[in-house]
């Protein structure tokens, strides 16, 4: 934590680059999912991509629990963790459609939920990244089905 702040000049900076990185991904990949034909096939590279994202926003989101009080008792944190909601319901909604059944939108949403725990979860316990992010796919789309 001491070098981070030797970059940024308070937890708040440190948040703040985090989540804006996080965010450009998310945003990325959500408008390039509108553009995706409904299906299958694409609702799987949806969450492939969204594996991904989760899978090199480790620290983010390891800084984001660590630190969870602090980051909620700041103005902008709170902030941060509306957006989050708010991209999180957008993934659903080009995963499943916006109209779509409410069981079906609270399965899309423990898989996106289930992507970043498991990710937390099994990332410092495995030596190979590559089979976590197949494995975390596999039970997300079969969450979705």
């Amino acid at each position: 934590m001491q070098r981070l702040y030797y970059h940024f000049k308070s937890k708040e900076d440190i948040v703040h680059s985090f989540t804006d990185d996080y965010f450009a991904e998310f945003d990325a990949l959500l408008d390039w999912a509108k553009d995706q034909p409904p299906g299958d096939q694409a609702r799987r590279e949806i969450l492939d991509r969204y594996v991904g994202i989760v899978l090199a926003s480790k620290e983010v989101f390891r800084f984001l629990e660590q630190n969870r009080a602090s980051v909620q008792a700041m103005e902008s944190g709170k902030d941060r963790f509306a957006r989050v909601r708010v991209r999180l319901d957008a993934l659903v909604d080009v995963l499943v459609g916006a109209e779509a059944p409410l069981r079906d939108r609270v399965r899309a949403t423990t898989a996106i939920m289930s992507v970043g725990a498991t990710c937390m979860f099994f990332l410092q316990q495995v030596d190979d990244r590559d089979k976590l992010r197949a494995i975390v796919l596999e039970m997300a789309s079969d969450l979705i089905g």
